[in-house]
Formats: C-alpha cells, structure tokens, sequence
C-alpha cells in the first residue's frame, strides 16, 4: 500500500471526516514535494525528522505568508502522519511561526441581509439554502448535505450529522421556512423515484450504513436531500 493511501486509512480508522482527510493528505503531498525541489529527490518521511519539518513550516510563514490558523493546519497533518502512520515520535520543533494579527469580524446589518435576500431568485435550493444558513448557523458543507431523515418538524430541529470534528448536533429548524422545507423533501421524493427509475438515485452514505443495510444509498429517507437533489 502506498504511502498516501496508508494515510487515508489511518485517517478513516480515526474517524476524520472526509474534508479534513481531504486537506490532510494535501498538506503531506506538499511536504513531500518540498523537500523534493530542494533535494531534487523524492525523499521517504521516515528518512525526514525534526529539521525537514521545522524547514517546511518556516517555508509556510516566510515564503508563503499563510495564516497562523493555516500553519497549524499543516502541522497537524505532519504530526498525524508521523504518529499514526510512521509510528515514530517527533522531537520539540523549532520553526518560524505565522503571526496570528487580530481582526474585527464582518456582521451584515439588517438591511444588508435584506438586499442580500432580495438578491437571489424566489423558490429556489439556493434561496432556501442561504437562509437556512442564516437561521440556523449552519456551515455551507452541512447545509448541502442535509437529509430527509436529518429535518425533524415535529420537534421543530435539524440534527446535523459529521459536523465540525466529526461530531453531531443539534439546531433550530425556522418555523417560518417549515412549509418550504417541507415542498423541498417532497419535490426531492418525486425526483429521487424518477431517478431510482432510470438506474439513478444514489447518495452516498456512510460505509458501515451500506454494509449493514444493502441498498441503503438508494433508499427515500436516505438518499433525499434538503438542499440538493438525489440524483446529481
């Protein structure tokens, strides 16, 4: 097994969601290819310690000027590959850190989200996704992947599955969008039979989930989406 394919493993053995194994294995692909156009030659990390490590990092703040919050993302992934993968203890590291400045956040006024609003088209997935994100705080990747099963209109939440570090929760569900949100799942259950008719209707769904239950991808409270369409 290649190297980077024991890292996806390890990261799924650990139960990272897929975006963090995504933007892991990105950082460890360009730690790797660091070093190789300084040397010239790919170098194996298990060859690599403490000094290849802090050298990248530094390349990060100094050459790059990324965000502290960045850096530390890169970090992350390296250690993750080194403990977890190569099974070998990294020492105290010594690199140039990214500064982290202060900054005031942005808040739209009232009157913004108004003419924002007003912006995007009447009855449309994309009108309903931007105020749920609004109403609900919602991130754009939970709101995309909600389900069927995840909205809950008799206690008035949405659950919301593999958030921010794997976890679930829970939020509000706006009784002001409860009868859009209720015309969406049902455009979505006419739409996923007429893609389950023509060999479509698929959306994926955890691996233990299909495993346990054959077909679960295909299923109605399964595979509908609040926020998009089953069969894309």
């Amino acid at each position: 097994m290649k190297l980077l394919e024991q890292y996806a493993a390890a990261c799924k053995v650990r139960r990272l969601s897929p975006r963090t194994i995504q933007t892991y294995t990105r950082w460890v692909e360009e730690f790797l290819r660091f070093h190789r156009d300084r040397t010239g030659d790919w170098i194996h990390p298990q060859d690599m310690a403490e000094p290849e490590v802090e050298a990248f990092l530094t390349h990060l703040a100094v050459n790059r000027r990324l965000a502290a919050s960045t850096q530390n993302q890169a970090l992350g992934a390296i250690l993750f590959l080194y403990r977890h993968v190569l099974q070998k203890k990294l020492g105290s590291l010594d690199a140039v850190r990214a500064s982290k400045p202060k900054r005031v956040p942005t808040v739209l006024s009232k009157g913004e989200i108004d003419r924002l609003m007003a912006a995007l088209p009447e009855k449309t997935s994309h009108r309903l996704i931007v105020e749920l994100l609004y109403g609900t705080g919602m991130r754009i990747s939970e709101c995309c992947q909600l389900r069927v099963t995840d909205l809950d209109f008799d206690r008035g939440q949405i659950v919301i599955k593999s958030g921010k570090g794997n976890k679930d929760r829970v939020t509000m569900l706006p009784q002001s969008m409860e009868e859009r949100l209720k015309a969406q799942v049902e455009f979505v259950r006419l739409r996923h039979e007429h893609d389950v008719e023509n060999g479509a209707g698929y959306a994926p769904v955890p691996t233990s989930l299909e495993h346990r239950r054959h077909g679960a991808a295909r299923e109605p409270r399964r595979s509908g989406c609040a926020g998009r369409h089953s069969g894309d």
